[in-house]
């Protein structure tokens, strides 16, 4: 079993790189933009199935910058599933990997709802396979 490559900042999911996650052939690389313009407006962008970082990080952040400003990289990797959870009615936000859609959603929306005063909701997930 091939195990995730992560590089994320620290103020995100560290804890997620070190678990175990599906297989995945090598050339398999995805990435996650995400950038915060104003309280309650973000945007984010991804990209998966991808031959190279490069050019995972490239299309996730064209991706992102279509929706709005200051993105960037937060998560990238080989073999994941990605979710990322935004509070609903304040500035959180968690991004998570994990071995499934699911365990991915359901890791961060706990996390996010840890550290927010109401609400989160997941507004992004993917599989790299998917």
């Amino acid at each position: 079993m091939q195990k995730a490559i992560c590089r994320a900042p620290r103020t995100f999911v560290i804890f997620a790189c070190l678990l175990g996650l599906s297989s995945a052939p090598a050339s398999a690389e995805w990435a996650l933009a995400f950038g915060k313009s104003a309280p309650n407006h973000w945007s984010f962008g991804s990209s998966w199935n991808k031959d190279s970082t490069k050019a995972a990080r490239q299309t996730a952040l064209e991706r992102c910058d279509l929706h709005g400003p200051n993105c960037k990289i937060i998560l990238e990797g080989v073999g994941a599933c990605v979710a990322l959870a935004v509070g609903i009615t304040d500035n959180v936000s968690h991004a998570s990997i994990g071995p499934t859609r699911l365990s991915a959603a359901q890791t961060a929306l706990t996390a996010c709802t840890a550290n927010s005063v109401g609400d989160c909701e997941i507004r992004h997930s993917f599989c790299e396979n998917e």
